[in-house]
């Protein structure tokens, strides 16, 4: 062994210590992130599938097929149904014809449809309220009232789909007019200006309507229960504008004799003899005016119908009318399309025409004769009475 100084050094070199996973980087962290939000997705179709109704499912898939109808409803959110969603979808064939056509249609135009849907039945709503406040206020009138109390057993409140209704009826004890008379009794003229005010408090027309009994008209022949009905419910209208009700807020006063019976069991009954008050809707005084302007309910006069004088026999019988045993009447009718002049016999005014006879087979002396009278229309060709 050499000596201490010889000896070789010691030397000492410290190396990095490499980790194992160093090569390797963080895409995996992306790629695991995806698979995680894509199963969230997953679960949370698999969860709305499960605890959401058919409508709801129907909503959801139409905002996602339009997107547009739905930006601006009453909601937020497309599951909850409170807001314009539901609208949209009233039903089935409403609902994909809506979605089918809403690709074509601006998004103004989806808002106005909308918004126009939702005006009206707000208004329907609001009119029915109205309705209900109107009935409450009748029922409270008539209890309070001492002259009203005895006969409420006679006034009959309900509200229909046409608007609230009014029926003042007839009791075997009480009559509102006296039989075969429109003369209004005293009572009933005092109950139905006491109600006048109540009526006014709302802006809807009325309708006044007249009806009796099956029971027919005795003592005149140009006389029935058409007439005396329509004569009642004139009776109501004097009686209630004299109550201090507008006359332009009437729409039309109406006999409708036996034609609409409150009691179907016992057409004699004397709750069919009444005076109906109806305060109508919105839409049903629209669908009367409009009725009105259109002619609906005219009556044409009949007309003398096309036939060939050559093939004419000395007489013949109209189709529907009967003989009359009594004196006929005869008119000449002149025929602009042809130039050709026929007689017409008529018998009783009631029946209306009865034969067709051209001038050339008629006696000419006592055709002559008859021309000289003047000429009276007969009945059953105008108009129905309606005041």
């Amino acid at each position: 062994m050499g000596a201490l100084g010889d000896a070789e050094p010691i030397i000492i070199k410290k190396r990095g210590r490499r980790s194992r996973n160093e090569h390797h980087g963080g895409a995996w962290k992306i790629a695991f992130a995806d698979f995680a939000v894509s199963m969230m997705a997953f679960f949370l179709v698999l969860w709305l599938s499960a605890s959401t109704t058919v409508e709801e499912q129907r909503a959801i898939s139409g905002y996602f097929e339009n997107p547009t109808g739905f930006e601006r409803g009453g909601s937020k959110f497309v599951i909850d149904m409170g807001g314009a969603a539901k609208q949209l979808q009233a039903g089935d064939s409403d609902s994909t014809e809506l979605n089918s056509n809403a690709r074509r249609m601006s998004r103004e135009e989806v808002e106005n449809v909308i918004d126009a849907q939702t005006v009206e039945q707000l208004a329907r709503d609001m009119e029915r309220k109205r309705f209900d406040v109107l009935l409450s206020k009748l029922k409270m009138r008539i209890e309070k009232d001492s002259n009203l109390r005895p006969y409420r057993d006679q006034i009959i409140l309900s509200v229909t789909d046409d608007g609230l209704q009014i029926q003042i009826v007839d009791r075997e004890s009480t009559a509102m007019f006296d039989s075969g008379s429109s003369q209004l009794k005293l009572y009933t003229r005092d109950l139905i200006k006491a109600l006048s005010a109540t009526i006014d408090s709302v802006p809807n027309r009325i309708s006044i309507s007249g009806h009796t009994d099956a029971v027919a008209f005795q003592g005149r022949d140009d006389f029935s229960n058409w007439e005396l009905s329509a004569e009642r419910a004139n009776a109501a209208r004097r009686t209630l504008v004299a109550g201090g009700y507008p006359s332009g807020k009437i729409s039309e006063v109406v006999g409708h004799a036996s034609s609409v019976l409150f009691d179907k069991k016992n057409p004699s009954s004397a709750r069919n003899r009444r005076i109906s008050i109806l305060v109508m809707s919105g839409d049903t005084d629209e669908a009367k005016r409009r009725a009105s302007e259109s002619g609906v309910n005219k009556v044409k006069a009949p007309t003398v119908p096309d036939v060939d004088e050559a093939r004419l026999p000395d007489s013949f019988d109209v189709a529907g009318e009967e003989e009359s045993t009594a004196a006929d009447e005869s008119y000449d009718i002149e025929r602009r399309e042809t130039g050709k002049t026929f007689t017409i016999e008529k018998s009783e005014f009631r029946r209306g025409w009865n034969k067709i006879i051209p001038r050339s087979k008629a006696n000419e002396s006592s055709r002559k004769q008859r021309a000289s009278e003047p000429a009276v229309a007969p009945e059953g060709t105008a108009e129905d009475e309606v005041f």
